[in-house]
């Protein structure tokens, strides 16, 4: 049952012979921390934390015997353990304020839903991408995504610096080496699930989150001009005659 706490966001994935797979994720709605209803008995040993441990997790396996990631992932992933990338699928995705639908390849769907899972598990390096599950974007391109990243980063920083009365100082260094931590999660993470499947569909979904951090930290690195084309009339305004 939702509670006037949750903010809730679902993804059903419609295959060509009508059969579906739903997810339900509930979030706290303050802190967008994910609601586990995960069973933890019996999950398979590339679920904890020591299995093929992320080289920059600042985790403990005493006090986190599971990976946060991991054990989420667990019984989303074995939903398609014996699928392909490029299978066809529909993918209908609802927030509380509208729905998304997209036909798309099987790891695309895969690779949004998982990313909502990788920000709000309680992973501490992929955590810092978690307010842009607030206003989740399916099937986000690289350049919605850069733009997206870039627009938080810019608001943190103000965030930060309104009480003290100064500007912010904006090193986009700062968040190409965010990124940069991130793809090494997510690789870490694609070792960790890459025996459990048959088909690739799983392993693949990972890939492309790696790769939008990866370009994403690239185009920061040389100085966002990627980006300048949509505010050029701003920057360089033409001056009339």
């Amino acid at each position: 049952m939702t509670s006037d706490d949750d903010f809730e966001i679902r993804y059903q994935f419609r295959f060509p012979d009508d059969s579906t797979r739903d997810f339900l994720f509930t979030l706290d709605k303050d802190s967008l921390a994910l609601k586990s209803t995960v069973d933890t008995n019996n999950l398979p040993e590339w679920t904890r934390l020591d299995y093929h441990k992320c080289s920059n997790c600042t985790l403990k396996a005493e006090d986190n015997p599971l990976c946060p990631v991991a054990k989420e992932y667990y019984y989303i992933l074995d939903s398609f353990k014996a699928s392909f990338s490029f299978e066809e699928v529909k993918v209908i995705a609802k927030v509380p304020e509208r729905v998304y639908f997209k036909e798309t390849s099987l790891q695309s769907g895969i690779s949004s839903m998982i990313g909502i899972v990788n920000v709000t598990s309680g992973c501490p390096v992929l955590s810092t991408l978690r307010p842009m599950v607030r206003y989740h974007l399916p099937f986000a391109s690289s350049e919605e995504t850069t733009f997206r990243s870039a627009s938080v980063f810019l608001l943190k920083k103000y965030l930060q610096n309104k009480d003290k009365g100064v500007l912010p100082k904006i090193d986009w260094q700062e968040l190409a080496d965010e990124l940069e931590q991130v793809s090494i999660v997510n690789l870490g993470l694609a070792g960790r699930i890459k025996g459990m499947s048959s088909g690739d569909a799983n392993i693949n979904s990972l890939l492309i989150l790696d790769g939008f951090a990866k370009i994403t930290g690239f185009t920061l690195e040389n100085g966002i001009e990627e980006l300048r084309y949509l505010f050029e009339d701003h920057v360089n305004p033409s001056q009339e005659p």
